[in-house]
């Protein structure tokens, strides 16, 4: 009878096919874990940058809105100087002493308003 320690070419093949079994084994269950923790984590990643493009779409819609307040007033006191010039042009045109060259004391007042 033989004994086990003697080699034979079939106690090799098995031996060498168990370890591949083994590895195969190992490899499949790393790489099941490797995709479940990518997969988690790619979910997170996905998830994060949603809320990232939420707030961001939420802070330029306020800012928008903000802006446009802003011009709204702009525009009125664009309105308001432009009828301040107006006025003080109609004023200039009516002084007498405008051909002068000094300036009276109307002339001094008027633009003292404008500062």
């Amino acid at each position: 009878m033989r004994e086990w320690s003697e080699v034979t070419g079939a106690r090799i093949l098995l031996v060498v096919a168990a370890g591949l079994a083994l590895f195969a084994a190992g490899l499949f269950i790393y790489n099941g874990i490797y995709e479940r923790g990518y997969q988690a984590a790619r979910d997170f990643y996905v998830a994060k940058e949603l809320r990232t493009k939420e707030a961001n779409d939420a802070a330029i819609a306020l800012s928008e809105s903000k802006l446009m307040e802003d011009i709204a007033k702009l525009k009125v006191e664009k309105e308001v100087l432009e009828n301040e010039n107006v006025r003080l042009d109609a004023e200039a045109a009516q002084d007498p002493y405008a051909g002068d060259g000094a300036l009276g004391a109307d002339s001094v007042q008027r633009l003292n308003t404008v500062r």
